[in-house]
């Protein structure tokens, strides 16, 4: 309830407020924040996202040639 409040206060000052979506925060609650009002949103840092990615191609390729 506290971060809808500070939303809804950031709007009226027409000022950005979000959070950041790290693997704590599932894609679901991440969505859930934009909802409620959060319109800065972080969805990790560069290298959490390559490393996502990297760990999903590097399987793809080992199953591809085992």
């Amino acid at each position: 309830e506290a971060v809808r409040e500070i939303y809804r206060i950031a709007r009226e000052h027409r000022v950005g407020a979000g959070t950041f979506a790290w693997p704590t925060l599932t894609l679901d609650q991440e969505i859930e924040w934009i909802r409620a009002g959060g319109n800065l949103v972080i969805h990790g840092s560069d290298m959490t996202l390559f490393s996502r990615t990297l760990k999903v191609e590097l399987a793809q390729l080992r199953l591809a040639l085992a």
